[in-house]
């Protein structure tokens, strides 16, 4: 619009430069008038009717709601002076924006200047509901209504109380955004606690909108805000990835193992007072003491203390997607600075500030979306192969099926495709021959969040602490083990060497399990010594050239404890290899004995 008003102005000087005084005059002022009334035209247009709308909207919409809705006089009158027009404005110094670069910029929060009603409990979706489109409808009903009514979906969005400042939360795909007059059941109620709880540690004055939801603060134009360009790093955080920011204060580190934690740290004192609320006015005053006779006069309680003390006590999304990205072997792959000294794939210690969930959901789907040599297994998605009918007759006729990252097959018929709206994601994957398991959909999100909250920082660390962590860790070494084949096959499984390696039974090896994408070590045994399996763990590359394998960061017990494990499948009437047959030995070396070429013995 910008570009078009100069261009009318420069066109309008070349016409009229040799125009009377009083032309020029009239014409410029004609132009000046035309251009105003186009903006506020434009500015009116984009509020009504686009998804542009301002806070200026927002604000008179609700001031409207808030008069009709007022339950007193002193209350409407109240609402009758609110302002319209005004920025509602925090600036949040303790909660900066951190850049990839080490700097970071002030953050400004002034979402509520659109979001006026977050703290106004009047502010529930029967009554916006009511007031919008004149209809009384009952709470059970409000997510089907809501999911019909797109137009006033997005005005209990915008103007609805957030989550733990009205009466209840509805359950559902609308959770997150739709309080309720009345609680409809027993598991809402525990929500609704959960949700107060977590309000009252989180008021707004401190801590602002974005540091929790993320999006463009500083904005107040909703798309803006939002950030509703998916490769905009000011994306407003999904709530399926919600932990994300929860991680950025709420990650404690393991001083001896250095593995995270994530905890919120409640006591049941203070979840059975969350949980109580304004009901029982006998639990403001509780000790910890008095928490189990309170609970026995109130047996009703218990199921909503123990829902929301679970809720409260773990982020599980966080938990679930650290683990996937041990159980996946993400880490011998993944650099994450003070948790994994991955040498294969890109670092991730602040993947969260430099890309966006968008991106990282489309690499698991996907993980030849950007480099098409990329030798990430597809995990979550199934490749679509052509089998025989017969497998005796492998000329004959062939059908369809899918194979996962692990080579089962299942009939193309038993998968149910995920829906991904990103379309770059859903074209790539059809261009090389994979659908999206929705059956995965949950790993998927968990390791997006998890990988979305690496940022380098910690709210509630110090830069000296994280500094201290970081260096602990740096100079940590890997545990000393007991050498045995029962240590190695736990060290098997939880460094996620099943993510690549299928390993069973030599006699019988379908008896087994472990991926595609490594060598299968069933008969691992009768390949190759000790001593090179050892060796090869120190350097894959050194002794099979082009291999992806990551140098996993073992210590030395733990190599031949995992060598005795890896050499322990042996077939029938197979032989154990011995060192000086796959080895050179140092006698041998001192002998010049001709050793066979160990850089070229692989399979």
């Amino acid at each position: 619009m910008f570009m078009l008003a100069v261009a009318i102005i420069f066109v309008v000087f070349l016409a009229i430069r040799n125009k009377s005084i009083v032309t020029k005059f009239s014409l410029w002022s004609a132009l000046l008038l035309f251009l105003v009334g186009f903006a506020v035209y434009k500015s009116i247009w984009n509020n009504q009717y686009t998804d542009s709308k301002d806070f200026l909207y927002w604000q008179g919409l609700y001031k409207k709601m808030a008069i009709d809705l007022a339950a007193t006089p002193e209350i409407k009158s109240n609402d009758q002076n609110l302002a319209v027009g005004s920025v509602t404005q925090f600036t949040l110094q303790q909660y900066p924006f951190f850049r990839s670069d080490g700097t970071d910029q002030q953050r400004v929060d002034r979402c509520q200047s659109c979001h006026a009603g977050v703290e106004d409990p009047s502010m529930t979706a029967e009554n916006i509901i009511k007031e919008v489109d004149d209809v009384t409808v009952a709470t059970a009903d409000v997510p089907q209504y809501l999911s019909t009514h797109p137009k006033t979906l997005e005005k209990v969005y915008v103007l609805g109380a957030h989550p733990g400042k009205a009466a209840g939360v509805i359950q559902g795909s609308l959770a997150w955004a739709v309080s309720t007059n009345d609680s409809i059941s027993t598991p809402d109620a525990a929500d609704q606690a959960y949700d107060k709880d977590l309000m009252s540690r989180h008021p707004f004055a401190t801590f602002g909108c974005t540091t929790c939801h993320y999006g463009d603060g500083r904005e107040l134009v909703e798309n803006n805000a939002h950030g509703y360009n998916e490769f905009w790093l000011a994306q407003l955080l999904p709530s399926k990835y919600q932990q994300a920011a929860c991680a950025q204060c709420h990650t404690q580190y393991n001083t001896k193992t250095f593995e995270p934690s994530y905890n919120l740290h409640p006591s049941l004192l203070e979840v059975v007072q969350s949980a109580a609320g304004d009901k029982y006015k006998d639990a403001s005053t509780l000790t910890d003491a008095d928490v189990p006779g309170f609970l026995a006069k109130h047996p009703e309680l218990q199921p909503v203390v123990t829902k929301a003390q679970a809720q409260l006590s773990s982020l599980s999304t966080m938990t679930k997607g650290e683990q996937l990205f041990h159980a996946n072997a993400c880490w011998g792959c993944h650099k994450i600075e003070g948790f994994s000294k991955g040498n294969v794939g890109p670092e991730l210690t602040s993947e969260g500030s430099i890309t966006t969930t968008t991106a990282i959901a489309r690499q698991l789907w996907d993980p030849r979306y950007k480099v098409n040599g990329c030798v990430m297994p597809y995990f979550f998605s199934r490749k679509i192969v052509d089998v025989p009918v017969d497998p005796k007759d492998q000329d004959g006729p062939r059908k369809q099926m899918v194979q996962d990252a692990f080579g089962n097959l299942q009939p193309l018929s038993s998968i149910v495709p995920e829906q991904i709206a990103d379309e770059e994601t859903s074209d790539g994957l059809d261009f090389r021959g994979y659908i999206p398991d929705h059956s995965e959909e949950l790993k998927v999100n968990e390791l997006v969040t998890f990988v979305y909250s690496q940022t380098g920082l910690n709210y509630a660390q110090s830069f000296s602490a994280r500094a201290m962590r970081l260096t602990a860790y740096d100079s940590s070494q890997p545990p000393t083990v007991p050498v045995t084949v029962g240590e190695g096959k736990i060290l098997f499984n939880q460094s996620g060497c099943y993510a690549c390696h299928y390993l069973g039974d030599p006699n019988h090896p379908k008896n087994g399990k472990g991926g595609i994408a490594g060598p299968n070590l069933s008969w691992e045994g009768a390949r190759h010594s000790q001593q090179w399996l050892v060796a090869h763990y120190l350097n894959p590359q050194a002794f099979v050239p082009k291999s992806v394998m990551p140098v996993f960061p073992f210590s030395d017990s733990q190599r031949a404890a995992l060598s005795l494990y890896d050499s322990s499948a042996i077939p029938n009437g197979g032989r154990r290899v011995s060192q000086d047959q796959d080895m050179p030995t140092a006698a041998m070396a001192k002998d010049n004995i001709a050793v066979p070429q160990v850089r070229y013995m692989t399979r």
